[in-house]
């Protein structure tokens, strides 16, 4: 939840940046690439979270970022991609504070705040687990070796005594998304 709270501030200063220098065409990457960080990571990594049977604390919490951060974002797209947004905008009137709002176009776009340094050293050590996830599939698929199929051990290089901590600290992710045994 933090990682993709710090994602989508980080996403807010980017549009701010960019709106403010009148470079407009640089906003929709930044836009598209959020958007692959929450549906390809946090959501699907979050899965397990949202299908609990009973209703947790984690569950609601999960729910209430989802939700927070899907508002936000679609404000954020609105101005690029107008009619998608008050689609999604449509579908998320669900609050006393967004039924009295009738279009995203009428809402103000959500102010960004400073990251302290526990959600930027989370936004970089989830960015760190998921660069080596992504790595370690795309050598699996190079190897032609599917995902189903465990592997004993995956070894990983690094310079950094920080980004050792935060392999640390991401294993249990690291060798479940790739299906490896150990971490080296």
């Amino acid at each position: 939840d933090v990682w993709i709270r710090a994602k989508l501030e980080e996403l807010k200063h980017q549009v701010e940046r960019e709106m403010a220098a009148y470079r407009l065409y640089r906003v929709v990457d930044p836009l598209l690439d959020f958007l692959d960080d929450l549906t390809k990571w946090y959501i699907r990594r979050s899965r397990r979270r949202f299908w609990k049977a009973e209703h947790s604390d984690d569950k609601l919490c999960a729910y209430t970022t989802l939700y927070t951060v899907m508002l936000e974002f679609t404000e954020l797209m609105a101005p690029f991609m107008p009619f998608m947004a008050e689609q999604v905008y449509e579908l998320l009137r669900v609050t006393p504070e967004t039924q009295a709002v009738d279009s995203v176009h009428l809402r103000d776009l959500p102010e960004r705040r400073e990251l302290s340094t526990e959600e930027y050293q989370v936004e970089h050590r989830i960015d760190l687990t998921r660069t080596i996830c992504e790595l370690g599939r795309s050598l699996r698929e190079k190897a032609r070796i599917r995902t189903r199929q465990p592997l004993s051990v995956v070894k990983v290089g690094t310079t950094s005594s920080k980004d050792r901590e935060w392999l640390k600290a991401g294993e249990d992710v690291i060798l479940e998304e790739l299906n490896i045994k150990k971490l080296e």
